[in-house]
């Protein structure tokens, strides 16, 4: 699952999350907006928030845009 699809479902914002994963807002809302991909720790943290809905793979291209 995307994590934008996630914070939509679950009415997360960026600022929340960016609380929950000890991050900034903005790079959160970038990284939801697939401009930026996480680091392999700040994945880590957003799947134990999401209880593994988003995993470190839901991060990379979609097989049909490589």
């Amino acid at each position: 699952m995307t994590l934008d699809r996630w914070m939509a479902r679950e009415g997360v914002d960026d600022e929340t999350l960016a609380t929950q994963v000890g991050s900034h807002r903005i790079t959160i809302s970038r990284i939801r907006r697939r401009v930026n991909f996480p680091s392999w720790e700040l994945a880590a943290k957003i799947k134990a928030v999401t209880k593994g809905r988003v995993r470190a793979d839901d991060f990379l291209p979609a097989e049909d845009t490589v």
